[in-house]
């Protein structure tokens, strides 16, 4: 569905974590209703606590009641590693796992519960069965910028999506943000042996290396030019559909769900008036 903007908004994020009050039955009738609307790409956005069967009973209904052949999610890689190879035989197209370093005693500083080892199988696992498989890097100062070099280089050798992406400003966090903030477009801009790849109309800017077997991109969260080419809605685990990752509203379509009329009236409203630039309104700069 095109927005006031002229984007075309396709792509629906549900966030899937266990404080989620949807059920799946909620869930199917928002997925089915979207899709309707036009939207063909669906991103599951896990955390750590999966209920397999729900994730399976999701997947399948997706693909094989909604026809969409984009089906990804973004995991920690924590608990999926065995459940890969059933969850592709269900609809899974793609996985995007977030790994903010490749040394095992910096990866704990920010990850207490998990073990790299865990997640660097599930991203080998991933490899070997031929999911679309995206590696998510939040660049942090003074964390992991030195690492830099050591993730796109595994691009090289890697069938694999290399995405940098930046912290985005969090009313609960805004010193830890800027703190930490990094300017990636600065970064890539500085590194020699990138070549920027003419994809048009996305979000994201995509570079490779010579010959290398995998891609990279990078997600500027606060570049009011991504805003042009987004996307995207959310659907957050309150039930509310957000139009920009830095809004902090939302439409709550708990009382449209099992009323479909309604149900698409309010999502297509919501889509058609998406912001043009969310980041302007400094929501969470204070």
């Amino acid at each position: 569905m095109m927005d006031r903007y002229n984007r075309e908004v396709n792509k629906l994020i549900i966030s899937l974590g266990k404080n989620s009050i949807l059920s799946v039955n909620d869930l199917k009738f928002i997925i089915d209703g979207v899709t309707k609307l036009g939207i063909n790409m669906i991103d599951l956005d896990l955390d750590d606590s999966i209920d397999e069967l729900k994730l399976y009973d999701l997947i399948y209904y997706i693909k094989n009641e909604c026809n969409i052949d984009y089906i990804s999610i973004i995991t920690d890689g924590k608990g999926i590693s065995d459940k890969v190879s059933k969850l592709k035989s269900y609809g899974l197209t793609n996985i995007a796992v977030r790994l903010e370093s490749l040394k095992q005693y910096k990866y704990k500083k920010l990850n207490h519960q998990i073990n790299i080892n865990e997640v660097l199988e599930t991203i080998d696992k991933c490899i070997n069965i031929r999911l679309n498989t995206k590696i998510i890097c939040t660049l942090i100062n003074d964390f992991n910028i030195d690492e830099i070099l050591d993730f796109i280089y595994l691009t090289k050798c890697l069938p694999v999506e290399v995405n940098f992406t930046e912290l985005i400003p969090e009313s609960s966090s805004i010193n830890f943000f800027k703190r930490g903030y990094v300017n990636i477009q600065n970064i890539i801009n500085n590194i020699e042996g990138l070549h920027e790849m003419n994809y048009v109309n996305q979000r994201y800017r995509y570079y490779s290396l010579n010959n290398a077997k995998g891609i990279i991109s990078i997600d500027t969260h606060n570049d009011f030019n991504i805003c042009r080419g987004c996307n995207e809605i959310i659907l957050d685990e309150n039930g509310y559909i957000k139009t920009c990752i830095h809004s902090n509203t939302g439409v709550d379509i708990k009382n449209y769900i099992n009323k479909p009329l309604m149900f698409k009236e309010i999502v297509r409203q919501a889509i058609y008036t998406k912001d043009k630039n969310n980041i302007e309104s400094g929501a969470y700069y204070g």
